[in-house]
């Protein structure tokens, strides 16, 4: 008889099988799986120094996950189905598998068995018995025709395998709420060209079955007619067929087992995927729906044949001049979802909110305004993570827009989610956001809804969405900014031009002190002696090779700073002493490429291998000539800041995780003049310009690149008189001697508005309105800087 092993959970089983998958090349493993089409996506993750490690660890988790998630439907439809056989343990397991996988793979259910890896299985002691295990699991636990516990296997695909194919899969209430906004019949055909484990296909068909609920009592016996009619008005397709396995198992999953349609799931390129009307005849008819969350990767990060192919394809299909250079591949899909649509048809996606608020937004508007889409829904999450995808950084938005009715008095429902409804408050969220008339708030167990209508003509037209969601459209507020004869666009000034720092590649550890080196002595000219952390060997820089440095903006909470870091400046061509090679260089090195080859296994945001020069980035980036005395930030977090820049009175540099500001001009002197522009970017009036210009790729996370802090006011210093500027340096410097708290805590305190209403005086402010101008700003910027 056989023995089989205790068994332990679905997690051991995936763990212990990958392990005895070790006598199995990795190559077929993956090419079974698709982790080879998938490196396409990311191909920077499974590049050279680290292609290796990652197709080994990712094909063997992969591998162990599909076998058992299999394994698992199979036993659930042998309880649903006495025709097939019961699988049990034994010596020849896996040949009895792949008896009972052929047979399932000649009926409906062939999607969920088209990662064939039994066939590729040799006949191991550690992987039979690791299968037996897993058999035991299945026959052990209760599954018939219930899709909950598919759930749970899809939350054991690894983190780090779905970061590499850039797979961050939608939360079951953000896909509910989208499917809820996009399904209006129960008749409705459906599309995902990039399905995942199916989540908003299940959330569609939950959606349709619930409408068609409310338009007829469905007497029992029909429910396997209308599962299997749901079936077929539903299509997905997923480049990987480890996750298009799992979305046709729970869309079989939502109703009998018996005899159902073919599952509509396949597998592969999605841009390879046509209607009948483009191509050869292909599975996919018109549809009235395409709905999906598709990979967000950047442009850099996908192999390059493969954009081109992606590029080819949608200039043969007639978007070529809606095409830029950096689009990332949810503009890919955009554009080839529309070509499925007719007048009518529905584009539902989860996007970045970036997508929305770049340069290259242009040409998207273009292209949705010239194909007519009226959005309906714009919706955006405002708790901590602001995404509606599971195990994702980005703030997201769900889009739903309608082809072909945008018209000059078409609106856009803007709506901000406090945080994530329950699933079961879904329903009353979506009923009252489809019914809302005007701009409205609506709030359930504790999760509040805003909804502002804003003309669709204006949303295209603004620089970005994001800001349309808050009250940043004050024309009083505005008019300040854009009127004043002594402010004028960063852009358009003769006195002030900024640049970004120097690029930021592993300066962590080439600014002095940092978490490997701490400075133990200044030694003047002679240079700096540092000390390794880990065993105090000490060294020292020579002061040719350093150069005065800011470290992190979190260190400058103050309008007048005085760094106390060095940054290293060397080019290929520096002499190092053998000591400075030994103790700093050889051992950071090593620590560094231990890191990468740790973030590869993971999936980190990494560079594929480490640049043997990578001590001299500084240099060749321009800490020598990047330097100055006002700066800024490239990312905020202004509910946890102080201020929103600083002055140093030493000239020093920075990487580029800051804005340097210079003055150009002849009429008053450097040192004041840029004073005076620190000061103004202390104020809350530029607080206001910053919060509707920046981008906010996260909650709670404002960005500034340089695009954004070009169009940003500044004073125009030679229109300021003399007194004028002694005045508002005088507040300044009263403000940051008494500066309190985060700047929510500071709005409406005496210092601020002391300095605040110094600036509106000189701009020329009515001194009767101030009061009332401050007492219409202070509420909005602690309202969005606490929330955003």
């Amino acid at each position: 008889m056989t023995q089989v092993k205790k068994t332990g959970s679905l997690l051991d089983g995936i763990q212990n099988l990958a392990g005895a998958l070790r006598s199995v090349d990795p190559v077929t493993l993956a090419d079974a799986t698709g982790i080879v089409f998938a490196r396409s996506l990311d191909y920077k993750q499974y590049s050279e120094g680290t292609a290796q490690a990652n197709l080994v660890y990712d094909a063997r988790r992969v591998a162990a996950f599909v076998i058992i998630n299999q394994i698992f439907f199979y036993q659930a439809l042998v309880l649903s189905d006495p025709h097939y056989s019961l699988l049990v343990p034994s010596q020849t397991i896996i040949v009895s598998i792949r008896n009972a996988f052929s047979e399932v793979a000649k009926t409906s259910f062939a999607p969920i068995f088209v990662p064939n890896i039994l066939d590729r299985l040799p006949e191991d002691d550690q992987i039979i018995a690791e299968l037996n295990v897993v058999v035991t699991l299945a026959r052990e636990s209760t599954l018939r025709g219930d899709s909950t516990w598919t759930q749970g296997f899809a939350r054991l695909i690894p983190l780090e395998i779905r970061k590499h194919i850039a797979a961050f899969y939608t939360s079951p209430v953000g896909a509910q709420v989208l499917a809820n906004l996009c399904i209006e019949s129960p008749h409705d055909v459906i599309l995902d060209l990039a399905c995942g484990t199916g989540t908003l296909l299940v959330r569609a068909y939950q959606r349709k079955r619930d409408l068609l609920q409310q338009q007829i009592q469905t007497p029992p016996e029909q429910l396997i007619r209308i599962h299997h009619q749901f079936l077929q008005d539903l299509y997905g397709n997923d480049a990987v067929p480890f996750a298009a396995h799992l979305a046709a198992m729970n869309l079989a999953l939502q109703g009998p087992l018996l005899s159902p349609p073919p599952i509509n799931v396949t597998t592969g390129d999605g841009f390879q995927v046509y209607p009948h009307s483009l191509a050869s005849p292909s599975f996919i008819p018109a549809v009235d729906i395409v709905l999906m969350n598709p990979p967000f990767t950047r442009h850099e990060r996908v192999a390059p044949d493969f954009t081109r192919a992606i590029q080819e394809s949608l200039v043969n299909d007639g978007y070529g001049s809606y095409l830029a250079g950096k689009m990332s591949l949810q503009h890919y899909f955009l554009f080839h979802a529309d070509s499925f649509l007719g007048h009518g048809g529905r584009l539902a996606f989860v996007l970045p909110a970036n997508t929305f608020n770049v340069g290259l937004s242009q040409k998207l508007i273009r292209f949705l305004e010239d194909k007519k889409y009226h959005i309906k829904y714009l919706v955006t999450l405002n708790s901590r993570t602001g995404a509606f995808s599971e195990d994702c950084n980005y703030k997201e938005y769900l889009f739903v827009a309608v082809k072909g009715s945008l018209t000059k008095s078409s609106v856009t429902k803007l709506v901000l989610l406090s945080d994530l409804p329950s699933l079961e408050q879904v329903e009353k969220f979506t009923e009252s956001l489809r019914t809302s008339q005007g701009s409205t708030s609506f709030e359930q167990g504790g999760v509040k809804m805003d909804v502002t209508v804003v003309s669709t003509h204006h949303l295209y037209a603004a620089e970005k969405w994001d800001p349309a969601f808050w009250d940043l459209n004050d024309p009083l507020l505005l008019s300040i900014l854009t009127q004043s004869t002594k402010l004028i666009p960063l852009l358009q000034s003769r006195e002030f031009k900024f640049v970004t720092g120097f690029h930021s590649t592993h300066c962590e550890y080439l600014i002095f002190p940092n978490r490997l080196f701490k400075v133990t002595r200044d030694l003047g000219d002679a240079g700096l002696e540092i000390c390794r952390r880990a065993d105090n060997a000490r060294v020292v820089i020579p002061r040719s090779l350093l150069r005065p440095c800011l470290r992190e903006s979190k260190l400058y909470q103050g309008i007048y700073a005085k760094p106390a870091h060095w940054v290293l400046s060397a080019d290929k061509s520096t002499s190092l002493s053998d000591d400075l090679v030994n103790i700093f260089l050889n051992y950071t090195t090593q620590i560094l490429k231990e890191q990468i080859r740790s973030k590869a296994i993971k999936g980190g945001k990494i560079r594929e291998r480490l640049d043997p020069f990578w001590y001299t980035h500084p240099r060749a980036t321009g800490c020598d000539s990047k330097v100055g005395h006002c700066w800024t930030f490239n990312r905020y977090g202004l509910w946890r800041r102080n201020n929103a820049a600083f002055y140093t009175e030493t000239i020093v540099t920075g990487n580029d995780g800051f804005h340097i500001y210079d003055y150009v001009g002849t009429d008053v002197s450097k040192e004041e003049s840029l004073q005076v522009l620190t000061s103004w970017f202390n104020t809350s009036l530029h607080l206001f310009d910053f919060l509707c210009k920046c981008r906010v790729p996260a909650t709670h996370v404002q960005q500034c690149l340089k695009p954004d802090r070009a169009l940003m006011y500044v004073p125009i210093v030679n229109r300021l008189t003399p007194a004028e500027r002694e005045s508002l340096l005088i507040a300044t410097q009263q403000f940051a001697q008494t500066m309190d708290g985060t700047l929510i805590d500071q709005l409406n305190s005496e210092n601020r508005r002391n300095l605040d209403e110094a600036w509106l005086r000189i701009l020329g402010i009515d001194p009767l309105q101030i009061s009332s101008i401050l007492h219409r700003l202070y509420p909005i910027l602690k309202e969005i800087i606490q929330a955003r």
